[in-house]
């Protein structure tokens, strides 16, 4: 018993401290070893009950990144630039997908036992954290008292938080929070709002909406939207569109504002595609790095001609999280390097039997996601996977948690009831969403 709640406490710790776990280390500095405190908790809930914790999809891909790894040490060498011992880059990644997936099923367990508690914590964790976000703006900006040793940190944080706009958009402040770069943030709001509005879902099919998980959603909403992120916005847009439809808004004034932000966010993600676009190619300088879509094209690229020169690495891949090792010996990238494009740092890292049991795993937490929440749910899945598609790592630890949220809603104690309330509902007409 005892055991049980220690487990739960780190859970909900976890939960909580999630936009906190990258950045508590402001230090600048590649050479130090940063230990995610989400990540950490959350290993120390599951050996607390990990024989209680039968449900682990995805197990199998640890093994495959043990066999990548191995791979990648007998193909190719660490390169001595690198600001870690060779075994830990070698350990770094497969290591990072372990404390990840644990992550995953610990949410798996405790969204399914715990329900709407788990809700309120993840809601406290966005309001304290848009709260942090708009007091650092308001500080930056010299609105609100910071210690002075302060002021020179937040005025490289805002020169971070810059978006390029177009016209007299010129360039554009965008909200961070407690993240290094704003995309981060806008993943994990955008991970928040997926949870947060299905759980008020869940509740709606019971006659019940909590007041916090509420204002906890809106405040994701107006996070995802403030980070302008591009990313965001279209997996948002993808999201709001298919909330818009559905009877979880049943006021035609919420339904339009949905549809409304979803058609601004559209909006601003054109635009900010195309100020992208011609800011590159008014670049004149012909090199690579820097210039996004040429960058990312480079890497995939390359990763396609590393698979072709090691058949070896095209099956099993040349090992989680090397790919900078190889890009290096172009003397254009650092060793630190990564695709930025996740599919490729999966094939390239993972080869194409990796590739494959990544996406199996992905395929069954979709097919939860449509048999719990239907289109709603497949619409959740379709926004993660959209947000996190250009990210420089896919080790995060929001977007495992709405991952294991989704799962988890069809092992719920109260998966059954929920069915016959939609049942019901539809048969009042209501209909399933």
């Amino acid at each position: 018993m005892v055991r049980e709640r220690v487990a739960k406490l780190c859970f909900l710790l976890a939960l909580f401290l999630m936009p906190f776990a990258r950045t508590v280390k402001l230090v600048d500095d590649p050479s130090i070893s940063w230990i995610d405190p989400t990540l950490m908790l959350s290993v120390a809930a599951f050996f607390l009950v990990s024989w209680k914790i039968k449900v682990r999809p995805g197990i199998g891909l640890i093994a495959l990144a043990s066999v990548s790894a191995f791979l990648g040490v007998l193909l190719h060498r660490v390169d001595p630039s690198r600001p870690h011992a060779a075994w830990y880059i070698i350990l770094r990644d497969p290591l990072a997908l372990v404390t990840s997936l644990v992550w995953f099923w610990v949410c798996i367990r405790y969204f399914a036992r715990l329900g709407a508690l788990a809700a309120r914590w993840l809601a406290a964790s966005v309001i304290t954290e848009m709260a942090i976000s708009v007091y650092m703006y308001g500080a930056a900006f010299r609105l609100l008292p910071a210690p002075e040793g302060v002021q020179g940190y937040l005025r490289d944080y805002v020169a971070r938080q810059v978006v390029i706009g177009t016209g007299a958009l010129g360039v554009i402040p965008r909200m961070g929070g407690t993240y290094e770069e704003a995309p981060m943030f806008g993943l994990f709001m955008l991970s928040s709002l997926v949870v947060l509005v299905l759980a008020l879902r869940q509740q709606s099919l019971h006659g019940r909406r909590d007041s916090l998980l509420v204002i906890g959603a809106i405040v994701a909403a107006v996070g995802t939207f403030a980070s302008l992120s591009g990313q965001a916005a279209l997996g948002a847009v993808v999201f709001l569109a298919a909330m818009s439809s559905t009877k979880l808004l049943r006021s035609k004034v919420l339904r339009r504002v949905a549809a409304l932000a979803s058609l601004v966010l559209v909006g601003f993600g054109i635009q900010q595609l195309y100020a992208r676009m011609k800011y590159e190619q008014a670049d004149s300088s012909g090199t690579v790095v820097g210039r996004t879509f040429v960058e990312r094209e480079f890497h995939a690229e390359y990763a396609m001609k590393i698979l072709g020169d090691e058949p070896m690495a095209l099956f099993m891949g040349i090992g989680p999280g090397r790919y900078g090792d190889y890009a290096a010996e172009t003397h254009l990238f650092p060793s630190s390097v990564v695709p930025g494009v996740i599919p490729v740092e999966w094939l390239v890292g993972y080869g194409v039997i990796g590739l494959i049991v990544i996406c199996f795993w992905l395929r069954k937490i979709a097919q939860r996601a449509w048999q719990s929440f239907g289109r709603a749910g497949l619409a959740a899945f379709t926004a993660l996977l959209l947000v996190i598609m250009f990210q420089n790592s896919w080790f995060w630890a929001p977007w495992f948690m709405a991952l294991g949220f989704l799962y988890a809603a069809r092992l719920s104690p109260h998966s059954t009831q929920s069915a016959n309330a939609r049942m019901a509902l539809a048969n009042n007409g209501v209909g399933e969403c």
